[in-house]
C-alpha cells in the first residue's frame, strides 16, 4: 500500500541530507483565498504536471521536478520549517549559520518533497473535508482516495501577510507523520550525539549531492 512507502520515506529523506473559494473574516477583513482554496491549486498544478501528456517518460522526469519544485517553493514556508526543525535549538544558533541552516533545509526540503510527488502523487481522486481556521493559522484536512488505499494527508498554513491576504504551507501531515516533526526528531538525535555543526556538515553534502545529481540530469 502506498502509505506503507509514503511514511518510512520521510525518514529516508532526512537521514539522506490541496476545494471551497468561500471568504471569512480574520481581524475583520475579508480573506479571498481560503487556505483549502491554496491547497487545491498547489495540487492541482502538480498534479498537471504530472499528466501532462508533453512531459511523460524517464526522460521529461527532471523538466516535471523543476516545475513541482518551483511550485513547492512559491507555496511553502522552507525558512519557518528550517526554524522548527531544530527548535529548541534556534536562538543559540550563530546568525550566519541560521542563514546557512535555512538555505541548505531549503535545498533538501524541496529536493525531497520533489521527489515524493513525482513517486508518489499521479491523477488522484482527493477528497477535501474541510477546513479549521484560528489567528492566522489553519488546518487543511484532505485525503488521496485509491481503490485499496484512503491516505489522509493534513497541510498545515498560516496567513503571511493580512494585507496580501497570503496564505503559505508550513507543515503536511501524511497519515498521522508530520514532515517537520519527522525532521525535528532526527536532527534532535543527530545534535544531541554530535552537534548542530556536525548535523549541518552533513546537510552541505547531501546537498552538494543534489546540486551534482541535478546537473547530470539536466545534460542528460
Amino acid at each position: 500500500m502506498i502509505k506503507r512507502k509514503i511514511v518510512p520515506l520521510l525518514s529516508v529523506m532526512v537521514l539522506l541530507l490541496a476545494c471551497s473559494g468561500t471568504a471569512w473574516s480574520v481581524t475583520g477583513k475579508s480573506i479571498e483565498q481560503s487556505p483549502e482554496t491554496l491547497v487545491k491549486k498547489v495540487l492541482d498544478s502538480v498534479m498537471k504536471i504530472q499528466t501532462d501528456p508533453g512531459l511523460q517518460g524517464h526522460e521529461n522526469r527532471y523538466k516535471r521536478a523543476m516545475e513541482i519544485k518551483k511550485i513547492i517553493k512559491e507555496n511553502f514556508d522552507s525558512y519557518g520549517m528550517a526554524k522548527s526543525s531544530v527548535q529548541g535549538y534556534w536562538k543559540n544558533i550563530p546568525g550566519n549559520k541560521k542563514k546557512k541552516f535555512s538555505e541548505v533545509f531549503s535545498d533538501l526540503f524541496q529536493d525531497s518533497y520533489t521527489r515524493l510527488v513525482l513517486n508518489f502523487l499521479k491523477k488522484e481522486h482527493i477528497e477535501y473535508l474541510g477546513q479549521q481556521v484560528k489567528d492566522g493559522h489553519a488546518t487543511v484536512k484532505t485525503a488521496i482516495v485509491r481503490s485499496n488505499d484512503r491516505i489522509l494527508v493534513d497541510y498545515y498554513l498560516r496567513l503571511v501577510n493580512k494585507n496580501n491576504k497570503k496564505w503559505i504551507i508550513e507543515d503536511v501531515s501524511i497519515d498521522g507523520v508530520s514532515i517537520v516533526g519527522n525532521y525535528r526528531s532526527i536532527f534532535r538525535r543527530e545534535i544531541a550525539r554530535n552537534s548542530f555543526d556536525s548535523l549541518l556538515k552533513k546537510m552541505v553534502i547531501q546537498q552538494k549531492a543534489i546540486k551534482m545529481r541535478l546537473a547530470e540530469k539536466k545534460k542528460a
